[in-house]
């Protein structure tokens, strides 16, 4: 019987460890709100969901003088109920590339870290970027 426990306790363990982070707390429409690398968020409603896989830093580091200050973009899948999935890319400037789904704003609100010197690189796991995603 311990044996069998033991088997089930150790499946459970590695079946939990494959599975996708879940946001419990989701997203509303027209509300600022923090997201992370390589997590699945929703809506409130559980209308909407949104992973960013990739992150694109281009800003000029601290220690640099640029001439662009250079942006951030990402790209992720974007889910809503009813439809095919989408993939999606948004600038923090250039934002005439992004690409959205029908109806959906999007504006960059923070990322962080801000800064980073030019020797040093940062983890897309440390990355925090608030959005505002809003229904045009």
């Amino acid at each position: 019987m311990k044996t069998v426990t033991l088997l089930i306790g150790l499946l459970l363990m590695v079946s939990a460890s494959c599975i996708d982070d879940v946001e419990e707390k989701g997203f509303t429409l027209g509300k600022e709100y923090t997201f992370q690398m390589n997590r699945w968020y929703f809506s409130q409603d559980g209308r909407y969901g949104l992973i960013f896989t990739d992150v694109n830093d281009s800003r000029c580091p601290s220690d640099v003088v640029c001439v662009w200050s250079g942006e951030v973009s990402l790209t992720g899948t974007w889910k809503e109920t009813g439809k095919n999935d989408q993939t999606i890319q948004l600038h923090s400037v250039v934002t005439n590339l992004q690409t959205l789904p029908e109806g959906i704003g999007v504006q960059f609100v923070s990322v962080f870290p801000e800064s980073r010197k030019s020797s040093e690189s940062i983890d897309p796991k440390d990355y925090r970027i608030t959005l505002l995603i809003s229904a045009k």
